[in-house]
């Protein structure tokens, strides 16, 4: 960030002595490069802030004193592991954030073996596109849509392994990998109805203090409530996750 400080002023006083001594050609170059560098440097701050609430994330984990109803965390999404299991976990993500894509293809694999599978936690994702990320909101929609087809998890694997291509083509080729009907597809991709429904999901994840992704909010299921909940933000490792899991329950 320092060093393209720098180069900003080492081009102002290009301009400075430009204006005096060089012709207009190279004022406009001058001032077309300055435009330029402030577009990347102000996209810059932007992706800096996420870090930094991430970061900040990684620290909360204080457990919220109000329950919440475990029907309305879940949101009517596809969850994985025992309907009765005393824990949750509710994974709110964007399918073009790299740390998303980290703790998919790298921490979830052994967190589902190891509290997943086993019937420790029920888990389910919901979606939080963030706005300056262009192919989010349309890739949360070709899971959704490949839920109505029993295959939202497939989806979602394949679409962290190739976050470089997200894009219809993407979409569709998958589909046709994984053997949905191409029709109903489509059709459910160009359904606005679709794109509602993930932007409640944004909704929901305003309400509850979501600003990053990943956000994790973690928490013990009692008489259909989630209490005790945790927020955290970031792409955990198991051991941070296990110790969380872990304290929730020895604290009851």
């Amino acid at each position: 960030m320092m060093m393209i400080s720098r180069f900003l002023a080492v081009l102002l006083a290009i301009y400075s002595q430009a204006s005096f001594s060089a012709d207009e050609w190279l004022k406009d170059e001058v001032l077309k490069q300055l435009s330029e560098l402030r577009q990347d440097n102000a996209k810059l701050h932007g992706e800096v802030d996420v870090l930094k609430k991430q970061l900040a994330g990684m620290d909360k984990g204080k457990p919220s004193k109000s329950a919440k109803p475990l029907a309305e965390l879940i949101g009517g999404r596809a969850t994985l592991g025992n309907a009765k299991a005393k824990l949750v976990v509710a994974e709110f993500t964007d399918f073009e954030c790299p740390f998303c894509k980290k703790f998919s293809l790298t921490t979830f694999p052994e967190f589902k073996q190891r509290y997943v599978d086993t019937g420790k936690v029920q888990y389910v994702v919901r979606d939080f596109p963030l706005g300056f990320h262009a192919q989010a909101q349309a890739a949360a929609v070709a899971a959704r849509c490949a839920g109505q087809q029993n295959a939202f998890w497939p989806m979602r694997q394949k679409l962290f392994e190739n976050q470089a291509k997200l894009g219809r083509d993407l979409y569709l080729s998958v589909a046709a990998e994984l053997k949905l009907d191409s029709g109903k597809f489509k059709s459910c991709l160009d359904n606005p109805a679709m794109a509602d429904a993930v932007g409640q999901d944004v909704a929901y994840g305003n309400r509850v203090g979501v600003q990053a992704t990943p956000t994790f909010l973690i928490g013990r299921i009692e008489s259909g409530q989630v209490k005790d909940m945790k927020a955290v933000s970031g792409a955990m490792a198991l051991g941070d996750f296990s110790k969380l899991i872990d304290s929730l329950v020895e604290s009851h």
